[in-house]
């Protein structure tokens, strides 16, 4: 029988564990880093509880440059409960940059931190969904036509690039014959690389985990890029279509219920004072209707808390 290590102890060839048992330094409020390609790509849809997940491509035009996220017919699409695991991943990833300065491979976790993170209670299912989670991270590609911008080479690639490389689930083996007492994950190098160089996005969690719409989690990294180019004028405008390609949505013909399928998430994100006011109404040219956001409070507050120039 394969002896039980735990995360921290030798593991042959493989680069050392990141634990996250040191709390001696502690990063300020509860802002996470999102990578901003996942964010501008679409990588995760808006899907609701009873909605099947998709195994369908999805393809994003955002700027003029087009990206397909192709999932695993036995995964489906990366959706808003990926999201919401992912932002706990990150949440760990920060607490790791703000002790030492910056993230390698491997990053190690437990079930119990992600789920305490979520503000969960932990169950079997619970799990099994993470586990789940982890696969898909692996298994979904992403299709760039000059989409992903890379740090280090200072521009738009064309390629074939997936989230994470690597992922060891707690009770498998090691490559040592050892079996892992935390889940393992390599993101994969442009990944890692964008976000130890900063090319991330500011998410306070506090308020995201609020928020019960699959829509209005999803919108909250769009929202940050979104509001920051518009932050001079106050008032943010896109296109109907566009928006429904980057969240997953099926558009609408009729404006009326275009309206009715965005305002429960555009309700939550005004409460929480993400944006003032909202509306969709006609574009000038009557092709499309557009969306019309309103800053918040929210947003001017989240800037001043991280000292945003």
């Amino acid at each position: 029988m394969p002896k039980r290590v735990k995360a921290d102890d030798d593991v042959g060839n493989q680069q050392s564990i990141i634990k996250l048992s040191d709390r001696s330094v502690q990063a300020p409020k509860s802002f996470i880093r999102m990578e901003k390609n996942l964010s501008s790509i679409g990588f995760f849809s808006a899907t609701e509880k009873n909605e099947k997940r998709s195994t369908q491509a999805r393809v994003i035009n955002a700027d003029g440059r087009k990206t397909t996220i192709l999932p695993s017919p036995n995964h489906g699409l990366p959706n808003t409960s990926d999201q919401d695991k992912f932002f706990a991943l990150l949440h760990l990833v920060e607490q790791i940059r703000w002790r030492q300065g910056s993230v390698s491979n491997p990053i190690s976790f437990s079930t119990m931190e992600i789920v305490k993170i979520m503000g969960l209670a932990w169950s079997g299912r619970l799990t099994e969904e993470i586990t789940k989670w982890l696969q898909r991270m692996v298994v979904t590609s992403i299709m760039s036509e000059g989409a992903i911008y890379l740090v280090k080479k200072k521009r738009h690639i064309s390629d074939t690039f997936h989230a994470f490389t690597r992922v060891i689930t707690a009770g498998e083996t090691l490559d040592n014959g050892a079996v892992a007492d935390r889940h393992l994950v390599w993101m994969s190098e442009w990944l890692l690389d964008n976000v130890n160089q900063g090319y991330v996005l500011p998410i306070e969690m506090e308020s995201y985990k609020r928020l019960g719409s699959s829509l209005a989690r999803v919108l909250v990294p769009h929202l940050q890029a979104w509001l920051y180019s518009s932050r001079e004028r106050r008032r943010f405008e896109k296109r109907y279509k566009p928006f429904c390609e980057i969240c997953g949505l099926t558009p609408q013909k009729y404006l009326s219920k275009a309206k009715g399928n965005i305002q429960l998430a555009m309700e939550e994100l005004r409460r929480e004072n993400y944006i003032a006011n909202w509306d969709i109404v006609h574009t000038q040219d009557g092709q499309d209707f557009k969306i019309v956001l309103e800053h918040g409070r929210k947003f001017y507050d989240d800037l001043a808390s991280i000292g945003s120039k």
